[in-house]
């Protein structure tokens, strides 16, 4: 199971002197983040029981689908009509509903990425692969794609980069031929921890040819004394200095685990036993939690700004996000500067957009704008452009 964690609120932010006009009315035409350039990013899935609903289209920047899947060969199409059907609505939908939002589709993910390696291994499978992409961005007017390889190793990092490099020239070449008025964009997935990044993912090698990189902090533990999302961010804003190009990651599902030791004394972090090596359990919908009372039941844990259910009877526990744990990201995105925010997933919230309204009204551009750094690095207080 995961540890809390929990690094210090930078020391320029007072949490008893916030300011409340971030929380902005829901009903804006276009997100607040927008205005500065910052990003709301959603990511909406192909297996989402919900349909996406014209208002969400209206709080967000950006809007992506995972994902579309490729194969060994390098093409990438959709996997059957009724994904065809689903990303096609969507599309419609964003342009009829909110002309800004930027539509993009995702390749990869959890569940399609074995055939990268090969793919960018092989220069004429490469190729194929980056024209694939671009036929696929121009038939179905969209507006980019998202790179989302879970996840390479380091002998992949070097064709990686490649892929990279030759596919921002090819969708600027694209661009410029159709004589479009925005070029194309172009995102990546990267890892969630400080050691992907120290052993082998070299993010400063994709910086420049990616418009954002949205990045995969995989706990809801804002701080605490162990892996956290704050110690990610950190890492990443004073390492390569480039908040304004990351995304960091909020979830609109929530992680539960069984069989968890009722012995143990932290209340929020846990062991439980084991079944061949792994912890059981799963995630579910924010949407689900809220009808089945999860949510009421909530404790607050102040350290690591994380709500939790314990039900040591039944041996269960759980964590996710709620409102007041987003408006607390929210703030920590704001007053460090951060390029802005990606959610997963659209669909997994409830049918009055509780999540989605606590994230998207909040105005990132009161944090700044550009590359300014607000963080403590190397033990001294940065704010340098």
């Amino acid at each position: 199971m995961e540890q809390p964690a929990v690094p210090r609120r930078p020391p320029h932010v007072s949490r008893n002197n916030r300011l409340e006009t971030r929380h902005l009315s829901a009903l804006s035409p276009l997100p607040p983040a927008s205005k500065c350039g910052k990003r709301i990013v959603g990511y909406y899935t192909e297996w989402e029981p919900m349909k996406m609903k014209p208002r969400q289209l209206k709080k967000l920047t950006h809007l992506i689908f995972q994902h579309i899947p490729m194969n060994a060969t390098g093409h990438v199409n959709y996997q059957d009509s009724a994904q065809r059907r689903r990303l096609t609505e969507m599309r419609k939908m964003a342009k009829s509903e909110n002309g800004k939002v930027k539509v993009m589709f995702s390749i990869g993910g959890h569940l399609n990425s074995e055939y990268l390696s090969g793919i960018i291994a092989d220069l004429d499978i490469r190729k194929k692969f980056i024209n694939s992409i671009i036929n696929f961005i121009k038939i179905n007017q969209l507006d980019g794609v998202d790179l989302f390889w879970n996840w390479p190793t380091s002998s992949d990092m070097d064709s990686f980069v490649d892929l990279v490099r030759e596919l921002r020239g090819n969708l600027t070449e694209a661009a410029i031929t159709e004589s479009r008025k925005d070029h194309y964009l172009l995102s990546l997935v990267a890892p969630p921890t400080p050691s992907d990044y120290e052993q082998y993912f070299d993010l400063e090698k994709f910086l420049d040819h990616v418009d954002f990189v949205n990045v995969m902090v995989s706990t809801t533990m804002l701080r605490g004394d162990h892996g956290n999302v704050d110690g990610t961010m950190r890492f990443l804003i004073c390492k390569y200095k480039r908040p304004s190009k990351l995304n960091m990651a909020v979830s609109f599902y929530g992680r539960y685990w069984k069989r968890v030791n009722t012995n143990d004394t932290d209340e929020m972090w846990k062991t439980a036993e084991l079944t061949d090596g792994v912890a059981e359990g799963s995630f579910l919908t924010w949407r689900y939690l809220k009808k089945n009372g999860w949510t009421s039941e909530a404790v607050w844990h102040e350290e690591t700004r994380t709500p939790f259910v314990w039900r040591p009877k039944e041996r269960i526990f759980f964590v996710f996000e709620n409102e007041q744990s987003l408006k607390e990201k929210m703030d920590y995105v704001t007053d460090n500067n951060l390029g802005g925010i990606y959610i997963w997933a659209l669909g997994a919230d409830d049918d009055e957009d509780t999540l989605l309204d606590t994230v998207s009204s909040v105005d990132l551009c009161e944090g700044g704008s550009g590359d300014t750094i607000n963080y403590m690095c190397d033990n001294a207080s940065i704010n340098l452009k």
